[in-house]
Protein backbone atom coordinates (compact mmCIF):
# COMPACT_ATOMS: atom_id res chain seq x y z
CA UNK A 1 0.00 0.00 0.00
CA UNK A 2 1.44 3.48 -0.80
CA UNK A 3 0.70 6.60 0.95
CA UNK A 4 0.23 9.60 -0.21
CA UNK A 5 0.50 12.34 2.87
CA UNK A 6 -0.45 16.10 2.46
CA UNK A 7 0.74 18.15 5.32
CA UNK A 8 -1.41 21.45 4.89
CA UNK A 9 -0.28 23.31 8.05
CA UNK A 10 1.37 26.49 7.52
CA UNK A 11 3.25 26.31 11.14
CA UNK A 12 5.67 23.43 11.60
CA UNK A 13 5.67 23.75 15.47
CA UNK A 14 1.66 23.11 16.18
CA UNK A 15 -0.57 20.35 16.88
CA UNK A 16 -1.29 19.62 12.95
CA UNK A 17 2.25 18.92 12.43
CA UNK A 18 2.62 16.74 15.92
CA UNK A 19 0.09 14.05 14.56
CA UNK A 20 1.24 13.80 11.05
CA UNK A 21 5.07 13.46 12.62
CA UNK A 22 2.93 10.54 15.03
CA UNK A 23 1.30 9.24 11.89
CA UNK A 24 4.39 8.69 9.62
CA UNK A 25 6.51 7.51 12.79
CA UNK A 26 3.86 4.62 12.50
CA UNK A 27 4.81 3.76 8.82
CA UNK A 28 8.35 4.31 9.17
CA UNK A 29 8.24 1.74 12.13
CA UNK A 30 6.47 -1.20 9.45
CA UNK A 31 8.72 -0.08 6.12
CA UNK A 32 5.68 1.21 4.98
CA UNK A 33 6.09 3.08 1.48
CA UNK A 34 4.79 6.65 1.26
CA UNK A 35 5.58 10.21 -0.47
CA UNK A 36 4.99 13.42 1.55
CA UNK A 37 4.36 17.16 0.67
CA UNK A 38 4.47 19.92 2.94
CA UNK A 39 1.96 22.17 1.10
CA UNK A 40 3.37 25.71 2.57
CA UNK A 41 6.68 24.86 0.74
CA UNK A 42 5.29 23.75 -2.13
CA UNK A 43 3.65 26.38 -5.71
CA UNK A 44 0.24 25.57 -5.74
CA UNK A 45 -1.30 28.28 -7.20
CA UNK A 46 -5.30 29.45 -6.96
CA UNK A 47 -8.01 27.77 -9.03
CA UNK A 48 -8.68 30.82 -12.17
CA UNK A 49 -12.09 29.10 -12.46
CA UNK A 50 -11.58 29.63 -16.49
CA UNK A 51 -12.57 25.84 -17.24
CA UNK A 52 -9.40 25.21 -19.41
CA UNK A 53 -8.62 21.90 -17.70
CA UNK A 54 -12.39 20.45 -18.52
CA UNK A 55 -12.31 21.84 -22.00
CA UNK A 56 -10.03 19.50 -23.43
CA UNK A 57 -9.37 15.55 -23.01
CA UNK A 58 -6.06 16.07 -21.14
CA UNK A 59 -7.51 18.04 -18.27
CA UNK A 60 -4.08 20.42 -18.26
CA UNK A 61 -4.27 22.90 -15.84
CA UNK A 62 -3.19 26.04 -17.16
CA UNK A 63 -0.57 26.79 -14.31
CA UNK A 64 2.82 25.05 -14.61
CA UNK A 65 3.70 24.41 -11.05
CA UNK A 66 4.19 21.70 -8.15
CA UNK A 67 0.60 20.61 -8.15
CA UNK A 68 1.32 18.50 -11.24
CA UNK A 69 3.75 16.17 -9.26
CA UNK A 70 1.16 15.81 -6.57
CA UNK A 71 -1.38 14.90 -8.75
CA UNK A 72 0.94 12.39 -10.51
CA UNK A 73 2.09 10.65 -6.77
CA UNK A 74 -1.56 10.62 -6.08
CA UNK A 75 -2.28 8.43 -9.20
CA UNK A 76 0.24 6.30 -8.19
CA UNK A 77 -0.80 6.08 -4.20
CA UNK A 78 -3.10 3.89 -2.90
CA UNK A 79 -4.43 6.12 0.10
CA UNK A 80 -4.70 9.73 0.56
CA UNK A 81 -4.00 10.70 3.89
CA UNK A 82 -4.45 14.79 4.38
CA UNK A 83 -3.34 16.97 7.99
CA UNK A 84 -4.80 20.48 8.28
CA UNK A 85 -5.82 22.47 11.04
CA UNK A 86 -8.82 23.91 11.82
CA UNK A 87 -9.10 27.15 10.05
CA UNK A 88 -12.74 29.00 10.28
CA UNK A 89 -14.54 26.01 10.53
CA UNK A 90 -12.89 24.40 7.61
CA UNK A 91 -9.37 23.40 6.27
CA UNK A 92 -6.52 25.88 5.50
CA UNK A 93 -6.54 27.95 2.72
CA UNK A 94 -3.41 25.91 1.55
CA UNK A 95 -5.43 22.46 1.88
CA UNK A 96 -8.58 23.95 -0.17
CA UNK A 97 -6.50 25.48 -2.65
CA UNK A 98 -5.18 21.91 -3.52
CA UNK A 99 -8.88 20.54 -3.34
CA UNK A 100 -10.07 23.29 -5.71
CA UNK A 101 -7.26 22.22 -8.08
CA UNK A 102 -8.91 18.82 -8.27
CA UNK A 103 -11.85 20.28 -10.18
CA UNK A 104 -11.74 18.28 -13.42
CA UNK A 105 -11.49 14.84 -11.39
CA UNK A 106 -14.91 15.23 -10.02
CA UNK A 107 -17.68 12.81 -10.98
CA UNK A 108 -14.97 10.83 -12.87
CA UNK A 109 -13.38 7.48 -12.40
CA UNK A 110 -9.74 8.04 -11.87
CA UNK A 111 -9.40 7.81 -8.07
CA UNK A 112 -12.31 5.37 -8.06
CA UNK A 113 -11.65 2.69 -4.67
CA UNK A 114 -8.40 5.11 -3.04
CA UNK A 115 -8.78 5.47 -0.10
CA UNK A 116 -8.96 8.58 1.59
CA UNK A 117 -8.10 9.99 5.21
CA UNK A 118 -8.35 13.07 7.04
CA UNK A 119 -7.20 14.31 10.27
CA UNK A 120 -7.49 17.69 11.93
CA UNK A 121 -6.17 19.42 14.39
CA UNK A 122 -8.52 22.73 16.04
CA UNK A 123 -7.23 24.75 19.14
CA UNK A 124 -10.55 24.71 20.77
CA UNK A 125 -12.72 21.51 21.73
CA UNK A 126 -14.79 18.88 19.71
CA UNK A 127 -18.23 19.77 19.05
CA UNK A 128 -20.25 21.96 16.66
CA UNK A 129 -16.82 22.83 15.22
CA UNK A 130 -15.98 20.46 13.09
CA UNK A 131 -19.69 19.91 11.44
CA UNK A 132 -19.15 21.85 8.48
CA UNK A 133 -15.57 20.38 7.44
CA UNK A 134 -17.54 16.87 8.03
CA UNK A 135 -20.09 17.75 5.42
CA UNK A 136 -17.13 18.54 3.38
CA UNK A 137 -15.01 15.96 3.60
CA UNK A 138 -17.78 13.42 2.71
CA UNK A 139 -18.68 15.65 -0.53
CA UNK A 140 -14.71 15.89 -1.88
CA UNK A 141 -14.71 12.07 -1.22
CA UNK A 142 -18.55 11.20 -2.86
CA UNK A 143 -17.63 13.48 -6.04
CA UNK A 144 -13.99 12.20 -6.67
CA UNK A 145 -15.18 8.74 -5.56
CA UNK A 146 -12.72 8.31 -2.81
CA UNK A 147 -13.47 5.38 -0.14
CA UNK A 148 -13.56 7.79 2.77
CA UNK A 149 -11.67 5.89 5.89
CA UNK A 150 -12.32 8.54 7.95
CA UNK A 151 -12.03 12.30 9.42
CA UNK A 152 -10.38 12.11 12.66
CA UNK A 153 -10.72 15.36 14.91
CA UNK A 154 -8.32 16.34 17.55
CA UNK A 155 -9.57 19.08 19.49
CA UNK A 156 -7.93 21.10 22.27
CA UNK A 157 -4.55 21.27 20.33
CA UNK A 158 -2.91 23.78 22.96
CA UNK A 159 -2.54 20.53 25.16
CA UNK A 160 -0.81 18.48 22.29
CA UNK A 161 1.75 21.56 21.71
CA UNK A 162 2.59 21.21 25.59
CA UNK A 163 4.85 18.37 26.65
CA UNK A 164 4.40 19.27 30.56
CA UNK A 165 1.20 19.43 30.55
CA UNK A 166 -1.71 16.43 30.27
CA UNK A 167 1.63 14.13 29.39
CA UNK A 168 0.39 10.98 30.04
CA UNK A 169 -2.98 11.68 28.15
CA UNK A 170 -1.11 13.21 25.20
CA UNK A 171 1.23 10.36 25.17
CA UNK A 172 -1.83 8.41 24.49
CA UNK A 173 -3.13 10.03 21.82
CA UNK A 174 0.00 10.73 19.81
CA UNK A 175 0.64 6.48 20.22
CA UNK A 176 -2.87 5.92 19.26
CA UNK A 177 -2.30 7.97 16.15
CA UNK A 178 1.21 6.30 15.29
CA UNK A 179 -0.79 3.21 15.70
CA UNK A 180 -3.73 4.38 13.44
CA UNK A 181 -1.14 4.20 10.81
CA UNK A 182 0.11 0.30 11.70
CA UNK A 183 -3.55 -0.34 11.75
CA UNK A 184 -4.56 1.08 8.61
CA UNK A 185 -1.60 -0.80 6.68
CA UNK A 186 -2.74 -4.50 7.71
CA UNK A 187 -6.41 -4.40 8.09
CA UNK A 188 -6.92 -1.23 5.34
CA UNK A 189 -8.91 0.93 7.92
CA UNK A 190 -8.85 2.25 11.28
CA UNK A 191 -10.85 1.00 13.94
CA UNK A 192 -13.40 3.21 16.43
CA UNK A 193 -11.62 2.16 19.01
CA UNK A 194 -8.52 3.65 17.72
CA UNK A 195 -10.43 6.98 16.77
CA UNK A 196 -11.74 7.03 19.91
CA UNK A 197 -8.61 7.26 21.88
CA UNK A 198 -7.36 10.08 19.40
CA UNK A 199 -9.89 11.70 20.18
CA UNK A 200 -10.38 11.60 23.77
CA UNK A 201 -11.06 14.92 26.03
CA UNK A 202 -7.84 16.20 27.36
CA UNK A 203 -9.55 18.65 30.01
CA UNK A 204 -11.55 17.54 32.90
CA UNK A 205 -14.57 20.55 31.52
CA UNK A 206 -15.14 23.09 29.27
CA UNK A 207 -14.37 25.21 32.19
CA UNK A 208 -11.01 23.97 32.59
CA UNK A 209 -10.22 24.11 28.99
CA UNK A 210 -11.69 27.84 28.58
CA UNK A 211 -8.98 28.80 31.58
CA UNK A 212 -5.89 26.75 29.85
CA UNK A 213 -6.94 28.46 26.79
CA UNK A 214 -6.69 31.53 27.71
CA UNK A 215 -3.57 31.35 29.70
CA UNK A 216 -2.10 29.83 26.42
CA UNK A 217 -2.82 32.72 24.58
CA UNK A 218 -2.22 35.20 27.03
CA UNK A 219 1.41 33.89 27.18
CA UNK A 220 1.68 33.71 23.72
CA UNK A 221 0.97 36.95 22.63
CA UNK A 222 3.20 38.61 25.91
CA UNK A 223 6.66 37.50 23.60
CA UNK A 224 8.71 40.03 23.87
CA UNK A 225 9.33 41.20 20.29
CA UNK A 226 11.64 44.35 20.33
CA UNK A 227 14.86 42.64 20.15
CA UNK A 228 17.66 42.96 18.11
CA UNK A 229 17.55 39.76 15.74
CA UNK A 230 20.80 37.45 15.27
CA UNK A 231 21.43 34.47 13.33
CA UNK A 232 21.29 30.83 14.56
CA UNK A 233 25.01 30.83 14.12
CA UNK A 234 25.65 33.82 16.15
CA UNK A 235 22.94 32.14 18.97
CA UNK A 236 24.92 29.23 18.98
CA UNK A 237 28.32 30.61 18.92
CA UNK A 238 27.35 32.67 22.00
CA UNK A 239 25.96 29.81 23.83
CA UNK A 240 29.73 27.73 23.10
CA UNK A 241 31.60 29.72 23.73
CA UNK A 242 30.37 30.62 27.34
CA UNK A 243 30.89 26.99 28.29
CA UNK A 244 31.77 26.38 31.53
CA UNK A 245 34.63 23.56 32.06
CA UNK A 246 33.22 20.65 34.30
CA UNK A 247 35.33 18.94 37.03
CA UNK A 248 33.44 15.85 35.73
CA UNK A 249 33.57 16.75 31.54
CA UNK A 250 30.65 14.88 29.73
CA UNK A 251 30.22 13.90 26.19
CA UNK A 252 26.82 15.84 25.22
CA UNK A 253 25.88 16.33 21.89
CA UNK A 254 23.04 18.66 21.21
CA UNK A 255 20.47 19.34 18.62
CA UNK A 256 19.02 22.73 17.93
CA UNK A 257 16.18 23.14 15.44
CA UNK A 258 14.93 26.07 14.25
CA UNK A 259 11.59 25.13 12.18
CA UNK A 260 10.73 28.82 11.28
CA UNK A 261 14.44 29.00 8.91
CA UNK A 262 14.37 24.80 8.49
CA UNK A 263 17.89 24.48 9.84
CA UNK A 264 19.65 22.40 12.29
CA UNK A 265 22.94 22.44 14.07
CA UNK A 266 24.89 20.24 16.91
CA UNK A 267 26.43 21.95 19.65
CA UNK A 268 29.02 18.63 20.94
CA UNK A 269 30.50 19.33 24.25
CA UNK A 270 33.54 17.04 23.93
CA UNK A 271 37.20 16.98 25.79
CA UNK A 272 35.99 19.33 28.25
CA UNK A 273 35.10 22.49 25.36
CA UNK A 274 32.13 22.75 23.46
CA UNK A 275 31.77 23.41 19.15
CA UNK A 276 29.29 23.99 16.67
CA UNK A 277 28.88 21.19 13.98
CA UNK A 278 26.97 21.52 10.56
CA UNK A 279 25.58 18.05 9.29
CA UNK A 280 27.09 16.43 11.54
CA UNK A 281 25.87 12.24 11.68
CA UNK A 282 26.07 12.12 15.35
CA UNK A 283 23.30 10.78 17.79
CA UNK A 284 22.40 13.76 20.01
CA UNK A 285 21.21 13.12 23.74
CA UNK A 286 18.82 15.82 23.97
CA UNK A 287 17.05 17.63 20.71
CA UNK A 288 15.34 21.39 20.98
CA UNK A 289 12.90 22.34 18.36
CA UNK A 290 12.07 26.22 18.45
CA UNK A 291 11.95 29.03 16.67
CA UNK A 292 14.80 31.68 16.03
CA UNK A 293 13.04 34.37 18.32
CA UNK A 294 12.21 32.24 21.14
CA UNK A 295 16.05 30.18 21.17
CA UNK A 296 17.25 34.17 21.17
CA UNK A 297 14.80 35.00 23.54
CA UNK A 298 15.16 32.06 26.00
CA UNK A 299 19.05 32.50 26.13
CA UNK A 300 19.36 35.90 26.78
CA UNK A 301 16.27 35.81 29.65
CA UNK A 302 13.79 37.53 28.37
CA UNK A 303 11.82 34.48 27.51
CA UNK A 304 10.59 32.34 30.57
CA UNK A 305 11.42 28.79 29.54
CA UNK A 306 8.32 27.05 31.43
CA UNK A 307 6.24 29.51 29.61
CA UNK A 308 7.61 28.58 26.11
CA UNK A 309 7.20 24.92 26.69
CA UNK A 310 3.40 25.44 27.92
CA UNK A 311 3.06 27.54 24.45
CA UNK A 312 4.87 24.87 22.46
CA UNK A 313 7.68 27.23 21.74
CA UNK A 314 9.94 25.46 22.66
CA UNK A 315 10.03 21.04 22.37
CA UNK A 316 12.61 19.24 24.21
CA UNK A 317 13.40 15.30 23.16
CA UNK A 318 15.86 12.91 24.23
CA UNK A 319 17.72 13.11 28.03
CA UNK A 320 15.64 16.33 29.51
CA UNK A 321 17.89 16.70 32.21
CA UNK A 322 20.54 17.93 30.40
CA UNK A 323 18.21 21.03 29.37
CA UNK A 324 17.43 21.75 32.93
CA UNK A 325 21.52 22.14 33.61
CA UNK A 326 21.98 24.58 30.73
CA UNK A 327 22.98 26.67 33.81
CA UNK A 328 25.93 24.46 34.79
CA UNK A 329 27.15 23.98 31.35
CA UNK A 330 26.55 27.26 30.16
CA UNK A 331 27.53 30.79 31.71
CA UNK A 332 23.95 32.12 30.26
CA UNK A 333 24.76 35.52 31.66
CA UNK A 334 27.56 36.12 29.66
CA UNK A 335 25.40 34.70 27.06
CA UNK A 336 22.61 37.05 27.79
CA UNK A 337 25.44 39.91 27.72
CA UNK A 338 26.61 38.84 23.93
CA UNK A 339 23.35 38.61 22.46
CA UNK A 340 22.08 42.04 24.21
Amino acid sequence: MKFLIIRANPRLNGATNALADAFVSGLDSIGATYTQFFLASKNVKDCLGCYACVSSKSRHCVHKDDFSDILKTLQASDILVVFSPLYFYTMSGLLKRFFERMFPYIKTTDFNGKKFLAITAASNRHGRIFEGLNKTYALIAEDLKFDFLAHIKRGEGVYITRPMAKSKQVSEVLEAMQFSAIELCRTQKISPETIEKIEQYLSDSDEAFEYNSQLYWQRLMSTNTDERKLSFDEILNALATSYLQQEKPQEIVIKFTLEDVNSSKLLQIKNNSAVILDNENLPENVSVKTNLKTLQGFLNGKVKVMEAIFTGNIRIGGDITIFTKFNRLFDLKAVAKKLS
